[in-house]
């Protein structure tokens, strides 16, 4: 005769420790974080055209300097977004809409945030050269164009969400 799986006793387990789930952050509101975030955009915009003029110079040997500072304050930046920004607004924003908002937008800067570093990835295993700044050229105008219309987006719809918590 088969045993049923529905009679069999369960194994006796020891119980499980009790861990406590992590305690979100106070997402503290900074009335200079938006304007803070925005100097950063224009600073890293600045970066690519120093980068594509540098090209366009001949100077090639600086452009790997311009990129890798690009690549720094990148990396800065998303995390100061998502550490204060996001964050502040996930806790102060009820409304489903704008909620779905902030995820796409975050999403979109993920997106062009890896095609950013895949550039700077590319060009920092194969410097910019007489041979390759054609190519560089064209690419580095695509990647201006994207990021550009990131942080347009992003300072048009996200930054104007973060407001005193009063306000919500």
């Amino acid at each position: 005769m088969p045993i049923s799986f529905f009679s069999r006793k369960p194994r006796e387990t020891p119980p499980q420790p009790v861990v406590e789930a992590p305690r979100p952050t106070q997402a503290l509101y900074d009335p200079d974080l938006v304007a803070a975030l925005t100097r950063q955009h224009r600073d890293m915009a600045l970066l690519l055209d120093k980068a594509k003029n540098s090209v366009q110079a001949g100077h090639y040997e600086d452009v790997k300097a311009l990129l890798d500072q690009l690549g720094s304050e990148i990396t800065v930046h998303m995390r100061r977004e998502t550490d204060e920004l996001h964050a502040y607004l996930t806790v102060r924003i009820k409304s489903a809409d704008r909620l779905t908002v902030l995820k796409d937008m975050h999403a979109g800067a993920l997106r062009t945030l890896r095609a950013v570093e895949g550039f700077l990835k590319h060009y920092g295993g194969y410097p910019v050269n007489e041979r390759n700044a054609g190519m560089f050229y064209k690419e580095i105008d695509g990647v201006s164009a994207e990021f550009k219309k990131w942080i347009g987006q992003e300072e048009n719809s996200i930054y104007s969400l973060y407001k005193p918590p009063e306000t919500y």
